[in-house]
């Protein structure tokens, strides 16, 4: 868990030079971005110890599947529009092997392709998406979105509530 730590301290850091762009040129306020990502980190790493999947890494991809708009401040096209900065933070790390970045960039670019089944960590990222956000009362009426949802809260043992 050093480098989800290491990755968390790394992230805010981004976020408070982020910070100095007022919230006004923003459509997405950092503040919001910052809990809905440590939401999705804790979140992912329940999923994964679920699935069998490795909880770090989970957790590092909800940690930063929103790392696209955290640096540009829109919510258009975040996940492909994190790909390239994701990859070059991820490097400079040097705390992950190719693969481990492959993981974690896939999952980040592909999280927001709820409707089309793909791999695991994907998978896992775009559920825990979703329960975040349930979670925090903000649910989209969307005939996939609710499919993933029941889904989640069934894996989960959870019984769904109206807020």
């Amino acid at each position: 868990m050093i480098r989800l730590e290491k990755l968390q301290r790394k992230v805010l850091e981004i976020v408070e030079a982020e910070s100095k762009i007022t919230d006004k040129t923003r459509e997405v306020g950092l503040h919001g971005e910052i809990i809905h990502s440590i939401g999705c980190c804790r979140l992912a790493q329940i999923a994964a110890l679920k699935r069998n999947l490795d909880m770090e890494i989970s957790g590092i991809i909800g940690l930063l599947h929103d790392y696209g708009r955290i640096t540009t401040g829109s919510k258009q096209d975040h996940a492909l529009k994190a790909k390239a900065p994701l990859e070059l933070l991820l490097k400079d790390t040097s705390l992950f092997t190719e693969k481990e970045i492959t993981t974690i960039i896939t999952a980040v670019a592909n999280h927001s392709s709820k409707n089309i089944k793909q791999g695991p960590y994907d998978e896992l990222i775009k559920d825990v998406d979703i329960l975040e956000n349930y979670l925090s009362g903000k649910i989209r009426e969307d005939k996939v979105y609710m499919e993933r949802l029941a889904l989640i809260l069934k894996e989960l043992g959870i019984e769904k509530k109206e807020f």
